[in-house]
This record gives structure tokens, C-alpha cells and sequence, in this order.
């Protein structure tokens, strides 16, 4: 039984440290996203609040934008996006 116990011991262990550096690539993979829409805000606010906005990320304290545009003009604009990459 005692080697039952260990076993899942070191099962959990495993476990926890996967889940650690999960954790840790969706900090690194949203802190990669925020710095691109900073870049992006620049270029244009209101679709960077709009997506903000769907994802439900905070806005910056700073960031006054106009009212968020709607989902079919982002579509066309991701579209093109991904057309010119």
C-alpha cells in the first residue's frame, strides 16, 4: 500500500509542476498579447478597446477611445490583418 501512496505522491508532484509552467506560459503568452495591443493602440484605439472589450481585458487608466466598433468591422479588419502578414 505504501508504495501506492508514494506512487501517487510523485504522480501529484508531477501534476503540480506541469500545471506550474502551464501557469506560467498563459502569463508570458497575455503579457505578449498586452504589449501588441499597446503597439497597436497607436494605430487605432477604438479597435483595440473593441478587443479589449471581447476578451475582457482591462483598459489602461490612461486610454480615452471612442465607443467600440462593431464585431463585423473587427472581422474585416483582422481579415486584412492577416491578408498583409
Amino acid at each position: 500500500m505504501s508504495s501506492l501512496v508514494n506512487s501517487l505522491k510523485r504522480q501529484n508532484m508531477l501534476l503540480q509542476e506541469e500545471n506550474e509552467r502551464h501557469a506560467n506560459g498563459l502569463d508570458n503568452l497575455a503579457s505578449m498579447l498586452n504589449e501588441a495591443l499597446l503597439v497597436l493602440d497607436g494605430h487605432d484605439a477604438n479597435y483595440v478597446a473593441n478587443i479589449r472589450a471581447r476578451l475582457g481585458i482591462a483598459q489602461p487608466v490612461s486610454a480615452a477611445v471612442s465607443p467600440p466598433i462593431s464585431d463585423a468591422v473587427i472581422e474585416e479588419r483582422e481579415m486584412l490583418l492577416a491578408a498583409n502578414l
